[in-house]
């Protein structure tokens, strides 16, 4: 191998090095999907996938124009089947270290709503975090929004979550919207030995 092209080597690996250490922050709205009732949905985002079913039966997108919700929420927003308990999955492309999701109601009754990150796909694996918030029938969108948040730690990193509300009356009649996330990113060890590896060629290759 000659001096440019061990060059060149040298130059693509730093390159290759930055690039894995890079976060970046994908948002799913769901202003691009057709209302109506769907099995399953996908949006990209910022290099993340993140496909959208439910446990059981179909999701609705619903039309937001006519009752008025959010303004940050735009006029399509997630629904799930309103029997007893049903979940949302959502699928990510590659591993996350933070998911949020935002919810709300218009004055029905009141509802505790769950956002589950989970360690593998379809809400299967390890719970890696919970979090959950009671959703008063005195609150109601567009005003009140509830928003809950999910993070990666000691237990792994979110590659699905899992969105459910129960009411009062047991039924799941929450609308989520604006799901946020952010990608893991290696630790600054695992940078150095690729550090360290691209060092020990260039020395190899001088000798």
């Amino acid at each position: 191998m000659n001096k440019t092209s061990m060059t060149k080597l040298v130059i693509a690996s730093f390159i290759a090095i930055a690039s894995v250490g890079t976060a970046y922050a994908s948002f799913f709205d769901f202003e691009t999907a057709a209302t109506g009732s769907h099995a399953a949905l996908s949006f990209t985002d910022a290099g993340v996938t993140l496909d959208v079913s439910q446990a059981a039966g179909n999701f609705e997108v619903m039309d937001l124009t006519g009752p008025g919700g959010p303004a940050s929420w735009g006029v399509r927003t997630l629904l799930p089947d309103t029997n007893f308990a049903s979940v949302i999955i959502g699928n990510f492309s590659q591993p996350q270290a933070f998911v949020g999701v935002e919810a709300g109601d218009f004055f029905a009754d009141t509802d505790t709503i769950t956002l589950e990150g989970w360690s593998g796909l379809n809400g299967t694996g390890v719970l890696v975090d919970t979090a959950f918030v009671v959703y008063p029938s005195t609150l109601g969108i567009p005003g009140d929004i509830a928003s809950l948040n999910v993070f990666s730690n000691g237990l792994g990193t979110i590659n699905s979550v899992r969105m459910f509300s129960i009411g009062a009356g047991g039924d799941s009649n929450m609308y989520f919207d604006n799901i946020r996330t952010r990608s893991v990113v290696p630790e600054p060890a695992t940078i150095a030995v690729l550090g360290l590896g691209v060092a020990a060629l260039v020395r190899r290759r001088r000798k």
